[in-house]
């Protein structure tokens, strides 16, 4: 029997090749494999280049959205700044119109007493004056330097001597609101510094929620503390320090926020003197949007 001997191929006559095996058993080869390996790879190729694109647009879109973000941001705070200036402004110059305005109302002089009243078509009578008769006129009051006399009246210290006090802080914009579900309060208000804008201003600032009744037991300081004399305690409130303005926030829980009524903003120095307080009539409390 003749031994079967397998035909020896040199290196470059080797070749290899993909086969597929069909139903009956048979091989088939893959046509023009190569080809199709190609288009595959250009197709990835050009896949991965248009996604490239896409993110580097997507990159450059984002970059321009959140600096257009920012500028408006910036834009806004500095309106809402010149606002508060302005209004601080105001407010300085309202408080210092009415502690500098000084009503003088004296009694009538009593050369001005002294006058009859005359009648419609009466005429003044006309004296005369003679030297001899006349009585010495006392000299002028000297009226020291710095005051101001004024007939009827106190003296009135002018220039230096008048001591006006302007408020350093004040607070405005008060909003509360309640959760959707009625459980907690968001209070939120604003602290204005009045003062020079170099010199910052410091302390403490409460909130103090009044209903209709006047027992001190059903009212709510927020933050938490102790009142004396219908005052929170003068330690434990919100700290700040401005040189502008701030917004201060609380959140309190409370079950029934609706039956509050009014509203007392106190703020205390960092030596516990009260240096603001004002009360605010609140309007019905709705649900925070």
């Amino acid at each position: 029997m003749k031994k079967f001997k397998p035909e020896h191929y040199s290196y470059k006559e080797t070749r290899w090749h993909l086969l597929r095996i069909g139903k009956n058993g048979s091989l088939r080869p893959f046509v023009h494999f190569r080809g199709l390996v190609m288009i595959v790879a250009g197709l990835i190729f050009v896949m991965a280049g248009a996604i490239g694109w896409l993110l580097v647009a997507w990159l450059d879109a984002k970059g321009t959205l959140t600096a257009s973000q920012e500028s408006v941001s910036r834009q806004t705070r500095a309106i809402e700044l010149i606002r508060h200036k302005k209004d601080s402004a105001l407010a300085r110059l309202a408080i210092a119109e009415s502690k500098l305005k000084v009503v003088v109302s004296g009694p009538p002089t009593e050369k001005q007493s002294e006058l009859p009243t005359l009648k419609e078509g009466e005429k003044a009578p006309i004296k005369t004056v003679t030297g001899s008769g006349d009585t010495p006129q006392a000299p002028p009051e000297k009226v020291p330097a710095g005051t101001i006399k004024v007939s009827g009246a106190s003296p009135v210290s002018s220039g230096a001597d008048m001591d006006v006090v302007i408020e350093k802080v004040t607070a405005d914009n008060l909003f509360i609101c309640a959760s959707p579900d009625d459980t907690t309060l968001n209070i939120e208000f604003k602290v204005i510094n009045m003062g020079a804008r170099k010199q910052p201003v410091s302390g403490h600032a409460f909130v103090l929620l009044k209903d209709a009744y006047a027992e001190q037991d059903r009212w709510l300081v927020v933050p938490r503390a102790m009142l004396m004399d219908g005052r929170p305690a003068q330690s434990r409130g919100q700290r700040f320090r401005i040189y502008n303005y701030r917004t201060i926030k609380f959140k309190v829980a409370h079950e029934n926020p609706g039956v509050f009524e009014r509203a007392t903003i106190f703020i205390f120095n960092d030596t516990g003197e009260l240096i603001f307080e004002r009360d605010f009539t609140l309007e019905p409390i709705h649900a925070c949007s």
